[in-house]
């Protein structure tokens, strides 16, 4: 019996000692890095083009007390919210995902790039930018939530990426909210 007992002991140890030999594969946990994903503490900004379109509004939430509404009836302007300027490291992959949820259809959410000067690196290429737009449309749900994911690589002169959330100009009666996003580096 002893024999035995010492024995298992002399086995587990070298199975520690071989398991010890070849490491598991880590777990790379992807931290978030929007500081208000949830739109909860209003830390977003709403240019002066969008004309009172988007709002943080408690009907908008999916999830928490806040949620972005985009409630866009002109038939010229778009809205036009932003996130913060977020650093980023040239090129890693950046991925967005979220929930919208939308009736109408006209309304885009964007990862844009942007240099040590704070300009922007990402658009149309007709209006001058040095890469193209990195966009997902959002389609209608007819109210129901639904998830959305985007991802982009930082091009190598990049900086800083943000979020921008635009309704294109003209698509009258287009209402969207949006929430929980979460942005990660991988």
């Amino acid at each position: 019996m002893i024999w035995e007992d010492n024995q298992m002991m002399k086995i587990s140890i070298c199975a520690v000692v071989i398991l010890g030999l070849f490491p598991l594969p880590s777990i790379h946990a992807e931290s978030q890095l929007l500081a208000d994903p949830g739109f909860e503490k209003q830390g977003w900004t709403i240019s002066g083009e969008d004309s009172g379109m988007s709002s943080f509004s408690a009907e908008a939430a999916k999830n928490g007390s806040f949620g972005l509404r985009v409630k866009d009836d002109s038939t010229t302007a778009g809205s036009s919210a932003y996130s913060e300027y977020i650093p980023c490291i040239s090129g890693k992959t950046y991925k967005l995902n979220g929930f919208a949820k939308m009736k109408g259809q006209g309304l885009g959410v964007y990862l844009q790039f942007y240099g040590a000067d704070k300009k922007c690196l990402t658009g149309p290429a007709n209006q001058g930018f040095k890469y193209d737009n990195i966009m997902v449309g959002i389609l209608d749900s007819l109210g129901e939530w639904q998830p959305f994911t985007l991802s982009g690589k930082a091009p190598a002169d990049a900086m800083f990426v943000r979020i921008w959330i635009h309704s294109f100009g003209g698509n009258t009666g287009l209402l969207c909210d949006i929430d929980d996003l979460s942005l990660v580096e991988q």
